[in-house]
Order: structure tokens, then sequence, then C-alpha cells
């Protein structure tokens, strides 16, 4: 959650698939054989896919925990402001939570809580088991696009320095203690009357459940947020903006951006740093020197360092005991978009079109490696294995991290040369996904789940018992996606289309692919309607590589001030 808060929050630092699954009944011979089959499914882009479809919006946010995937939406369009909580195994929505009365920039779901802020300055709490819903006003004056959340305190931030606190035990507090005067019916806060909603395989439509909303500041609960003052600003300039914020055992720390289109890379960015112990928020100091402000964010308490990126295309990286800046990262020639920072390995991916990995033990101000993407990186998921990266152009590129010792120096292309201080790489696998940006990305030991601008959700298995399930057998080829997205004619493969277009079934692998091909950016835009993708609001389920040219023009049609997803002008998190 590196990076923004906007699809690549700075908070997950350790993704889910960093833990091994379980050894399987047959003993650690079949364990053997199915994580090498895992792992080459991997390495090939083989995989079964299920298209998830219920939102009708821009998709912000992608979230996985225990089985259960987190997805926002929202636009200055208002089509849908709303949270669904889904099952990744069977593909079915569980809940869907509305109630915010604007797009929602960021959210939070640790699988047992989903906390979220909006536009209008609205921020909630959602507890799924009891299912009531903390409302808080308090920040109602500001646009709110930055929140973090670990397992005490949830912090909020956004425009004009605006920040708060809550503690997340009063908070449960006051949702235990709300008196339900009625019985939630279907329709009300955050339910549907009638959702539509069926499993895979053709389930009968269900009904999801009513949420009661609990007013945090009003009523009994009385719960008001501590407030974060900033330092005053020099006369004459206005309140900078919290672009980014994570908050981890007592330590919160936000990133600001200067206020005003206008700000050149001469204005400084600053990083605050607070304290939270009694749940209050103290100012404790401040990292200065970013240019042109604090695009992404992310801290360990492990290793005792913080990296923040910047809109000029350096990152800072800072010891946090000693508030001292160690280093300053350089190669980058635009705005850095998005990062992930796990112990001593960290990738940033920038506006130049590339992703750059660094090794943070070896003293050295530049990249160890490079990779370019031929198109705006804008979320990306690393665990100890791979780096997936979701691009401007409707993309997701795996790199496989293992391999970097064995990559030989590229000569030429864009992003990588002699002078970047790294070896040139490629792209391992490009993944077709979807026909606007891939805003948010979600990554375990077997699962790719992709989200985008277009509407979409993708959940991706490269577990052989989901490809054996979906008769999909090692060695046939991909049908259905170019490395464009359009639909090709390989042997070993076939889609088929159920007669009432709710589901399609192929088989196939991805392929790697050269930079060149990489680069090459998707045309189309979405075509459906929002009627349209109300209709596929189902639970179909297809299997394959991914959707084909036909399965994505049931995405939202359209754009809003933030752009369609072309990969004209890059998008700062701010």
């Amino acid at each position: 959650m590196g990076g923004s808060n906007l699809g690549c929050p700075a908070a997950c630092l350790f993704p889910e698939a960093s833990s091994a699954p379980p050894t399987p009944k047959g003993g650690w011979q079949q364990g053997y054989r199915d994580r090498t089959e895992l792992e080459g499914n991997w390495a090939e882009g083989r995989c079964a896919w299920r298209a998830l479809r219920g939102h009708r919006d821009y998709i912000r946010c992608a979230q996985l925990a225990g089985g259960v995937l987190a997805t926002c939406s929202g636009s200055y369009m208002h089509t849908d402001c709303s949270i669904r909580l889904w099952d990744v195994a069977s593909g079915s929505c569980m809940e869907h939570l509305k109630g915010h009365a604007g797009p929602i920039w960021s959210m939070h779901w640790d699988g047992r809580r989903v906390a979220s802020c909006d536009d209008e300055g609205g921020v909630r709490v959602w507890d799924p088991q009891s299912h009531r819903v903390g409302v808080s006003t308090a920040l109602a004056h500001f646009s709110l696009k930055s929140l973090g959340m670990d397992a005490t305190q949830l912090v909020v931030g956004g425009e004009a320095g605006a920040l708060a606190l809550w503690s997340l035990a009063d908070v449960q507090r006051a949702l235990d203690d709300a008196q339900q005067t009625h019985d939630p019916v279907p329709g009300g806060e955050g339910g549907d009357e009638d959702e539509g909603e069926g499993g895979a395989g053709g389930a009968e439509p269900r009904r999801l459940p009513s949420w009661q909303a609990v007013d945090l500041e009003g009523g009994d609960a009385g719960l008001l947020p501590s407030l974060g003052r900033a330092p005053q600003q020099p006369a004459g300039l206005p309140l900078a903006d919290i672009s980014c914020l994570q908050v981890d055992c007592g330590l919160c720390a936000t990133g600001e951006a200067p206020a005003g289109a206008g700000a050149g890379p001469s204005v400084d960015g600053v990083v605050r740093l607070w304290g939270t112990d009694g749940d209050e928020l103290e100012h404790r100091g401040d990292l200065a020197g970013h240019g042109r402000g604090v695009s992404t964010l992310s801290f360990q308490h492990s290793t005792g360092w913080l990296v923040a990126g910047s809109g000029v295309g350096t990152l800072r990286l800072w010891d946090l005991g000693r508030a001292t800046q160690l280093r300053e990262l350089s190669g980058h020639t635009a705005d850095v978009l998005c990062h992930q920072q796990a112990g001593a390995r960290l990738a940033s991916g920038s506006a130049d079109r590339t992703v750059r990995l660094w090794d943070l033990r070896a003293g050295d101000s530049k990249a160890q490696h490079v990779l370019p993407l031929g198109s705006f990186p804008y979320s990306m998921q690393m665990d100890d294995r791979r780096l997936a990266v979701g691009c401007a152009n409707g993309m997701v590129q795996l790199l496989d991290l293992r391999c970097l010792g064995s990559t030989k120096s590229g000569s030429a292309g864009s992003g990588g040369n002699e002078r970047s201080g790294g070896s040139r790489l490629r792209a391992h696998v490009v993944l077709p996904a979807h026909r606007e940006r891939v805003w948010a990305l979600a990554l375990s030991d077997s699962q790719l789940i992709s989200a985008s601008l277009d509407s979409s959700v993708l959940v991706r298995s490269f577990s052989p018992a989901d490809l054996g399930a979906a008769g999909c057998r090692r060695g046939w080829q991909q049908d259905g996606g170019d490395v464009d997205g359009s639909s090709s004619e390989e042997e070993g493969g076939s889609a088929i289309d159920d007669e009432d277009g709710s589901s399609s079934v192929g088989e196939g692998e991805g392929e790697a692919v050269s930079e060149e091909a990489a680069g090459e950016e998707a045309s189309d835009s979405g075509s459906g309607s929002e009627d349209e993708a109300e209709e596929e609001d189902s639970g179909a389920m297809s299997v394959g590589i991914g959707p084909s040219d036909g399965e994505l023009d049931s995405a939202y049609a359209g754009s809003d001030e933030e752009g369609s997803g072309s990969d004209d002008e890059p998008a700062v998190a701010a």
C-alpha cells in the first residue's frame, strides 16, 4: 500500500507472497513438485484468471488479506463511490460498502476491518462482523487523499495539511456500544436491495447485507480525533497538501506536496515525523529537501530507514533514529510515481518509463538494475521472488528478482544506459490485463490481482491446482491476448463463450517479451455503458491467460478530469 497511497500504498511492505504455502498432503515430494510447477507457471505467465465485475468507476485500491480482496472506486463523475469485498476463491462479491459522498481516494483492509476516506472529507471504518460503520466528519472541509492504518491506529491526511488520528480500540468500542434502533433492511447504508450477485457457475442472485451507521463524533460515542498541527508556514505560502503517509508502531510520517499547480523544482517538499503515543499526534521533526514535493513514502522499523520519492525524480534515504539523510538516490529523469521497499531492496517507478532496483546496503547512489517499461508505471508489488508492475497501457509486467545476478547489460533503448549506473533488464513476462492504466496490484504466493481505471478487476492464479481444475495442461499456448491485448490465433488453446455470454474458458501461457513489445501502448478505451457494467455484475468466471479484446469491452467508458488512462501525462499521486 511503497509508494503513494493511491493504488500503491506505502504501508504494505511485506505482501502475502512472502509466506510459503503449507506442505500438501502428499508429503515433501509432492510439495516440491507443486512448488516447481508453480514457479514454472510464474516464469512462463501460465495462469487461470477470473474477472470480478461490479464496479462502475475508476478503481483506486486493491488489497488482499486472508483470501478476501477489498477494492474501492470513485472519480469526480461520482458514478460508483463504493467499496467491495470479494471472496477470491469463488469470485463472488461478499459485501458492497456504500455511503461515501465522494470519490474514495485511499483505503486500508487488514482482514478484520476496512478504513476509507474520500474527496468530501468523509472517513469511515467498516466492521464486517457487526455490519456497523463508524462515520467521521471531523475533516469535512478537506479533500482526503492519504490514509494509513496499523494494528492500533488510523491516520488520515489531505489538503491544506489536514491530519487526524483515531484510536482503533476507541472506534471499535463505539461500534460495539452502538444501540441498533432497527433491523437493517436491504438497500440501507452500504447494502443493496437486489445486488444480483452470484457465485461463479451461475448461482442464484443473493441479497447483500446492509450496514448500520454510527456517528463517531456525535451521540454517545463522542469520539474526536487527535489533530496534527504542523509548524507555521512562511508568510505568503499556502499550507501544503499531504500527498502520502504511513503509520506504524508509534510513528507517523507524512509527505507534503506544495499547494498550487505552479510549484517548480526549487519548491521544497517536506517529510514530517509525528509521534503517536497516547493516541495523540506530536510533531517531532522534518526531513526537508525533496524537490517539487514528496510523491511516495515508506519506512521500516526493522532497518530504521525511510525512503521518500520526489517530483524531480530523486529518492532520499533517511536514518529515522538520527533524522539524517544517508544518501540521495539518483537516476530517474522524471517524477517518482511509486515505490516498494522490502528490507534492503527498493524498487522505484518513474514517469521516465523505467523501474529501477536499488540495494540500500550497497552505499551507492545509483541503481543496480534498470527495467525499461515503455509506459508509465502506476503501481507495483514486490516480494522476495518477483516484482509486478502495473502500467499506463493496461499491461502488468513481471520480473523474477532471483535472476538479477545473471542479467546482462543492454546497450540500446530508452531508460537504461551506461550513465544510469545499472544493468538493463527485460521484463520476464508481460501480461495483457486492462484497457486503462493499472492503478492497483495485490500479490500473493500464487495469485496476482490487478485493478484499473477501466473499472475491472482481474485475478490471476498460477497455482497448478487451479490450472488443473480449469482443464489446462503445461505447454498449451496463449489464446485471447497479445501483448497489446488483442486477440490472436495460436495452436493449442481455445476460448469458449457460453451462450449467455456470462463466462468464457480458455487456457494458455504468457510469453517473455522484448522492450520494444513491452512498450506498445493499448489504444482502445472501454466501450461499455454504466448499465452494461451493471449487467456484468454476476461473478462470472473466465479462465486463461487474460481477457481478450472483446472481453474488455464491458469496461467502464468515459473519462474525468484526471484523464482517461492515456500515456500522455503521468498523474502524480498528490
